[in-house]
């Protein structure tokens, strides 16, 4: 108060100091729970942006210091003890946490034949692994966590938000092949909006570029795959991994992150063009942000911030469009996911909405069987909206963020990426080792295809 006068300080500074008044009358009328968490969290996070503000505007009108960094702002880059212990004991906790381990069913090729057998009338019954984990004994410790003890108000908030998002995990865990799992994914998901559906409608009735790859042949086995991607591990990225093949997964492909392992499935054939998409995707994004949050001093980025499957997925997607691989029968099946997870939530049972796929848009009874199985698995997974609405909130954001290859620090949120930024900029943790490939040397896509891609709203 000595040195900077009324006139100095910021609007961002009054404007909390309101809010603090504000919450003085909260107080008055009994506040409680979850909105005196967040009005008390609001407080924080405007009082250390306004003192940071209030610094920098000193720092300027007093002192020849440049601090156009928040680095140069804050506490020194020594990790808070809090920090460490929060991060050390999540890990310990969640590490081997793979919902998706569970999610796929174990009976699915029995099931498929039963379902074709029935001329598409049959609802499958699937089957799951055994739960490992006890569900209330987790959230237990989970909520002991001392994450109160963690000074910097972004970074308590950060650990406090991933600590949430397992809450919800658990509870789809828990509620695995009933009915309740659909709820749960829908907390910890959403649902697609009116957006989404139209989005689909018009790419499901795109019928420019179509003819471009259609007599591309098949002729990539599971085998000659898992080669291809492991030779572009070793050929494009500082890091090996194992790549494995397996029957009982729904995904042609995926990523276990717990064992740092791409998963190919038996049996499945691929173009030439869709091997290179599977290794820009699955490896360039999703097993480049595992192993750059796997050599970070923090886990957090390794175990996943809530609902990182919009990012990541957009990430995904958007690293098949700068290889040149992404093609619109590529996003006619995003769309259909869309499509399908829409009946799902209207209350339509498998065999109806697997129907409605084949006939509405004359599909192959194979892709439709795919398509509806990722969909209906669990009991409900909503999730296969995201790759879409990722895509399109992803390449928004490269246009604009400076700052946006830091999003493949791990399984990152990008609506966490200035808290990411600030943790990287103080030295927290280590910008990303590895850049997927195609984010530095992307290619140039069809004219058609990049108009197409203009009109997804």
């Amino acid at each position: 108060s000595d040195v900077c006068s009324s006139d100095l300080i910021t609007d961002r500074f009054k404007n909390t100091l309101v809010l603090a008044t504000e919450v003085k009358k909260v107080y008055c009328d009994e506040l409680t729970g979850e909105s005196h968490h967040t009005v008390v969290e609001d407080i924080s996070k405007g009082m250390k942006e306004a003192i940071i503000e209030n610094v920098r505007l000193f720092s300027r009108e007093f002192t020849n210091l440049e601090s156009a960094k928040k680095k140069h702002l804050l506490s020194s880059n020594k990790i808070d003890d809090a920090i460490l212990t929060v991060d050390k004991e999540l890990f310990k906790l969640v590490h081997n946490f793979e919902l998706l381990n569970f999610v796929n069913p174990i009976n699915l090729a029995q099931e498929k034949k039963k379902f074709f057998k029935s001329e598409f009338r049959y609802n499958p019954e699937f089957k799951y692994r055994p739960i490992v984990v006890n569900p209330w004994e987790m959230k237990r410790k989970l909520s002991a966590l001392p994450t109160e003890e963690i000074k910097d108000v972004n970074i308590r908030k950060l650990y406090e938000d991933v600590i949430y998002s397992y809450f919800d995990k658990i509870d789809m865990l828990s509620t695995l092949g009933t009915s309740k799992f659909l709820y749960n994914s829908l907390r910890y998901f959403g649902e697609p909006d009116q957006a989404d559906i139209n989005n689909a409608y018009f790419l499901m009735y795109c019928q420019e570029g179509q003819e471009e790859h259609k007599n591309e042949v098949p002729t990539f086995t599971s085998e000659d795959t898992a080669k291809y991607i492991q030779d572009h591990v070793l050929n494009s990225y500082d890091f090996d991994c194992k790549v494995e093949i397996k029957n009982k997964i729904t995904s042609k492909a995926l990523v276990l992150n717990s064992k740092q392992m791409v998963v190919i499935k038996k049996g499945e054939m691929f173009t030439e063009r869709e091997v290179q998409s599977l290794a820009h995707h699955e490896v360039g994004v999703h097993m480049v942000t595992t192993m750059n949050s796997i050599n970070s001093k923090l886990k957090i980025f390794n175990m996943g911030l809530p609902k990182n499957t919009l990012t990541q997925e957009g990430l995904a997607v958007l690293a098949e469009y700068l290889s040149g691989t992404l093609t619109i029968e590529r996003l006619q099946e995003l769309a259909l996911r869309v499509l399908c997870i829409k009946y799902l939530i209207k209350g339509h049972d498998f065999s109806s909405a697997y129907r409605r796929l084949l006939h509405k848009f004359d599909l192959d009874p194979d892709f439709a069987w795919y398509v509806t199985a990722r969909v209906y698995r669990g009991g409900g997974f909503t999730k296969d909206y995201l790759y879409l609405q990722g895509f399109k909130e992803i390449l928004k954001l490269r246009e604009t963020e400076p700052d946006f290859n830091n999003l493949l620090i791990g399984k990152t949120s990008f609506e966490y990426l200035e808290t990411i930024n600030e943790m990287i900029d103080r030295k927290f943790i280590e910008a990303p080792r590895n850049i997927t490939l195609p984010y530095i040397n992307p290619v140039q896509s069809s004219d058609v295809l990049n108009y197409i891609i203009s009109c997804i709203r």
